[in-house]
């Protein structure tokens, strides 16, 4: 009896070491190669990169002005080269912000979500640098916890049609990305802002009633009306959703235009 009970319990035991998941796999979720992108880096002029290298291939980036401006980014990327965080921040304000990405397994963003701020502690350990900094990305990511969560969801062949509360009506199509947004390297109170932005793009062929609009947060920030095939008027609107410039234009981004418009209040003219 005492033999039977201990290979019963040997068995069990094999069976469980049989079934556990390598611990890093779970950090990572679905992490197929080639998935979508949604952030590219460009490089700039006066800002410094460094990277560190995790066992498992994964890598930690950051971007830090080299003078002047206390700017900053960070990146962390899985073992198959894809963008899992992205935080941004100056040094100066003591702290960074961040976005999680998370992919389906056909390799399609399926959630962009808001983590919210670092805490001090965590600040601190990010500030270090090399292995202290890639450990606390890896420990954001593992953590879950967010504040707000963007899902996407796409049709059969792959189109988005809804994106947090933002959906894609008819004559429309939906672009998704991630950016610095405003004065990134330039300033140390307003820099190191990142933006999610959902673009619904007009696929009308007619200028005259074509007008693509722009999206952060679940908010319209932004349309663009068209003439001959050319951006030509931007309307801006405040977060909470009044509309307070017009401008015309030629060129020029339109998120940044729509960045110092965010906290404006409308002045009405006359009664």
């Amino acid at each position: 009896m005492r033999l039977t009970i201990i290979a019963f319990a040997l068995a069990v035991a094999l069976a469980g070491c049989g079934t556990d998941k390598p611990r890093g796999a779970d950090v990572w979720g679905n992490d197929p190669k080639n998935a979508e992108s949604i952030y590219e880096y460009e490089e700039k002029y006066g800002v410094q990169t460094t990277s560190v290298w995790g066992a498992d291939s994964s890598r930690y980036v950051c971007a830090s002005a080299i003078s002047g401006i206390s700017s900053e980014h960070h990146r962390l990327y899985s073992p198959n080269g894809n963008l899992r965080l992205i935080l941004g921040g100056a040094s100066e304000m003591g702290g960074a912000y961040g976005w999680r990405i998370d992919y389906g397994a056909d390799g399609k963003v399926e959630a962009v979500c808001d983590i919210g701020v670092l805490a001090d502690a965590e600040y601190e350990r990010l500030s270090e640098g090399g292995e202290d900094a890639l450990a606390v990305m890896r420990e954001k990511l593992a953590s879950r916890d967010v504040h707000m969560r963007y899902g996407v969801e796409r049709g059969s062949g792959g189109a988005i049609l809804r994106v947090g509360d933002v959906y894609v009506p008819g004559g429309y199509k939906a672009e998704i990305f991630i950016r610095e947004w405003g004065p990134f390297w330039k300033s140390d109170i307003d820099g190191g802002c990142f933006g999610f932005f959902v673009r619904l793009v007009n696929t009308e062929k007619d200028d005259a009633n074509r007008a693509d609009l722009l999206y952060c947060n679940n908010r319209l920030i932004a349309e663009t009306a068209y003439k001959g095939g050319k951006p030509h008027k931007v309307r801006t609107y405040n977060r909470r959703g009044q509309l307070v410039g017009v401008r015309g234009c030629s060129s020029g981004n339109v998120a940044d235009m729509a960045f110092y418009d965010r906290d404006i209040v409308p002045q009405w003219g006359g009664e």
